[in-house]
């Protein structure tokens, strides 16, 4: 009933949203003064954070009632890194960090999974890496290896230089509408889902996702799969 809930009164959020965005948007093609471009451009920043925010819960809210379907199609673990790459490497560098990738030879062998599932969950780690880290840099690898014939096996690492995590905040990141704690809430925003959205995404494909952290040296965010090859005719 509660998931229900969040559902209903975020889609029913989310009609008028889209509406005093679009409105935003032609306001911004009309003769404004220097004000009132300062003002308009808050309000669109503001508007599509907010909107940012609904759609992670009626996400949240399909993941949780079982009717987010996986959409599998063949993709390279070298492509995925490049999507995610070119979507938040400006994200990460426009708060002065360093932003790095790095593949494996391997990752250029066509598997099958759902790559627009994959980009989101590494897309949530990502962003989720430059939140919380002030100085120095974010970094995303992909590593392969064998597992059971005709799979290979993905590990997806997210490496950051940030605040880090005690041993109880690690238990609790990944617990829906959870952050490490309280003061993170008022500190850094958002709604503590895109972790726990992460996690049932990697487990309805079969994987696993952990952390490993130390307060004040930073945290690292594993994914680990293992994908069917794509057959090759002949």
């Amino acid at each position: 009933a509660k998931t229900l809930f969040v559902a209903t009164v975020s889609h029913e959020l989310r009609t008028p949203l889209t509406s005093v965005l679009a409105a935003l948007e032609l306001l911004g093609e009309t003769e404004l003064s220097d004000a009132q471009r300062k003002l308009h451009a808050v309000m669109e920043r503001s508007g599509g954070r907010l909107l940012g925010l609904v759609d992670e819960i009626l996400d949240f809210s399909r993941v949780e009632a079982g009717k987010a379907d996986l959409v599998l199609d063949t993709f390279s673990v070298s492509e995925l890194i490049d999507w995610t790459a070119t979507t938040m490497g400006p994200v990460v560098r426009e708060k002065g960090l360093v932003f790095a990738t790095s593949c494996d030879q391997d990752a250029s062998v066509p598997l099958i999974g759902d790559a627009e599932r994959l980009n989101q969950v590494l897309t949530n780690l990502v962003g989720n890496a430059a939140k919380f880290t002030a100085t120095g840099s974010v970094t995303l690898r992909a590593t392969c290896y064998d597992t059971v014939p005709g799979h290979q096996g993905v590990r997806f690492d997210v490496v950051d230089t940030g605040v880090g995590l005690t041993g109880e905040q690690q238990r609790l990141v990944f617990e829906s509408f959870r952050q490490a704690d309280a003061s993170i809430t008022r500190q850094y925003g958002g709604t503590g889902l895109g972790l726990a959205i992460s996690r049932k995404i990697v487990a309805l494909m079969g994987g696993t996702i952990e952390v490993a952290s130390m307060p004040g040296r930073g945290s690292t965010f594993s994914v680990l799969l293992s994908l069917p090859r794509q057959v090759l005719p002949g």
